[in-house]
């Protein structure tokens, strides 16, 4: 998905480094890897670097239409992965049960 987008075009992507300064990008360490929580402030997204955004752009024009490789939140993520910025550790929590929150509420 995004490897093929060079380090220089995810820093010119001025809604990238947006969502990566805003500060709402929480990191949790899994068994399978590492995944992203993105808190908007309406709702809460989940984020599986390279694969899955739960936020309605990714379904509908991603998954469904096709129109884009990926979301704002996943470059956001990948930046921040090229980067190895420092992004702040949500500890002991169980990330499927905040997969089931996002999906089924909108937010943690």
């Amino acid at each position: 998905m995004l490897s093929e987008e060079s380090e220089e075009d995810l820093s010119r992507d001025e809604k990238v480094l947006e969502i990566v300064l805003s500060k709402r990008i929480y990191r949790i360490d899994t068994s399978i890897g590492r995944v992203y929580i993105y808190r908007s402030g309406r709702e809460d997204y989940l984020v599986i670097p390279k694969r899955l955004c739960t936020c309605p752009d990714f379904i509908i024009n991603v998954v469904s239409r096709g129109r884009r490789s990926s979301c704002i939140h996943l470059r956001a993520v990948e930046y921040i992965e090229r980067k190895n910025l420092s992004i702040p550790l949500m500890k002991d929590v169980d990330w499927r049960n905040i997969l089931y929150k996002i999906i089924s509420t909108g937010s943690i």
